[in-house]
């Protein structure tokens, strides 16, 4: 360590960045008076040195004493250029009260620690900072000056200012959202919820919050098997629930859900979507129930034509579901052997009605107009959107177990 004069006016303390011969020296400066008693002074400046932190002393009137070379590199100015001058230059506009306040407070023996604020450089850029104040005292224990430590925390806060951003911008799309949205914990407790959650259920995100997922449907036990597989599976797709509102209203939803984890990819949760398809079912309903009227119209249609074989088609429909029923199938199955049944006879459209209304007996070219009912029962409704195979029933319903039906001669099972 050496002394030597500063061209501020005060001293100047140098200490080597390696224990190498003939290497350039690092210094800290000091304003005129500033003494180091003993070693272990030398070897604290030595650490004030090499830090990356910006680290000075100010007096009690706020004037910069000393200024390392990790300020300088943060604030951008050489220690020649600020000891001797006020801190506020480093304040910017609008925050100089701020920095002779922070003063104010160190004198009066208060450390603070990490305060978050802002200061200028050199080039005009502001930055964002971290400063550490404490109080100097002299052998009396009166404050003789005050150490700074200032951190530049600019990237930091940059990226959570980001990530405040893609927050917001990730809850606005959540509460844009008309289906019910939540998260979920490993536990099955709610952890968010958005508006449309809260209309839903008729309960407050605050109420929501904390509370178990399952209560809010019809079928808890249910809710909680399909939250299983979604923690075993990893997502879950059209699990269909309903949904209770307190005011003991009901949603038939369709459930959605993933997990989701953390940055060390463990499962942290479950994020939880429920579909609203209430009015879809209702659509469905009415073109179920324009799909029947229609059906009645062509059964109508095709018996008109056929007098000898009046009832008939409506007679088959309820032979087949009942079959359909004893056989324990399910409703939507009963309905299409139904549907189907009404008009498996449309084919005879197309067959003469003098041959359909003929008393006695077909000759066989009739007979063989009349077999091409199915095929052409097939043909006319192939084009039609159906949930069930009703093409497919209608080309195969004169078929018989031993191959001795038609118009294919099918088989077996």
């Amino acid at each position: 360590m050496a002394r030597e004069k500063s061209a501020a006016g005060g001293h100047r303390i140098t200490a080597p960045r390696a224990r190498r011969a003939n290497e350039d020296s690092e210094t800290v400066v000091f304003a005129p008076g500033r003494r180091w008693a003993d070693e272990t002074r030398a070897r604290l400046a030595a650490i004030v040195l090499s830090s990356t932190d910006a680290i000075f002393t100010k007096d009690l009137d706020g004037i910069i004493t000393s200024w390392n070379a990790g300020a300088e590199r943060i604030f951008g100015y050489s220690a020649e250029e600020i000891v001797a001058r006020n801190v506020t230059l480093l304040a910017p506009p609008g925050l100089e009260t701020e920095a002779t306040d922070l003063t104010g407070r160190t004198i009066d023996g208060e450390q603070i620690s990490n305060l978050e604020t802002r200061r200028v450089r050199k080039d005009g850029a502001v930055i964002d900072v971290s400063v550490t104040l404490s109080p100097i005292r002299d052998d009396s224990g009166e404050v003789t000056e005050i150490s700074v430590i200032g951190r530049d925390i600019s990237e930091r806060k940059k990226a959570e200012d980001a990530l405040r951003e893609a927050a917001l911008y990730t809850r606005s799309l959540i509460e844009a959202s008309v289906d019910p949205l939540v998260t979920i914990g490993t536990d099955g407790k709610i952890t968010d919820a958005n508006l449309a959650t809260e209309q839903a259920t008729g309960l407050d995100r605050s109420k929501l919050i904390g509370t178990d997922f399952a209560d809010y449907f019809t079928e808890p036990e249910r809710a909680r098997a399909g939250y299983l597989r979604v923690l075993k599976d990893g997502m879950l797709r059209d699990f269909s629930l309903i949904l209770r509102n307190v005011s003991g209203a009901t949603m038939d939803v369709l459930y959605n859900a993933s997990t989701f984890v953390d940055r060390n990819g463990e499962v942290e949760g479950v994020f939880a979507a429920a579909r609203d398809i209430t009015a879809l079912e209702e659509s469905e309903a009415a073109t179920r129930n324009a799909l029947l009227e229609m059906v009645d119209a062509i059964a109508l249609t095709v018996e008109m034509r056929d007098p000898y074989t009046s009832g008939h088609q409506r007679r088959v429909a309820e032979l087949a579901s009942a079959i359909a029923e004893r056989m324990g199938l399910e409703t939507a199955i009963i309905e299409g052997a139904r549907l189907g049944a009404m008009i498996h006879d449309i084919g005879k459209i197309h067959v003469p009605a003098e041959i359909l209304s003929k008393p006695g007996i077909l000759s066989k070219y009739e007979l063989q107009m009349v077999q091409t009912h199915p095929g052409v029962g097939a043909e006319i409704v192939h084009g039609v959107h159906s949930p069930w195979p009703i093409a497919q029933m209608i080309a195969q319903h004169h078929e018989r177990l031993d191959g001795s039906g038609y118009p294919d001669g099918l088989n077996g099972g």
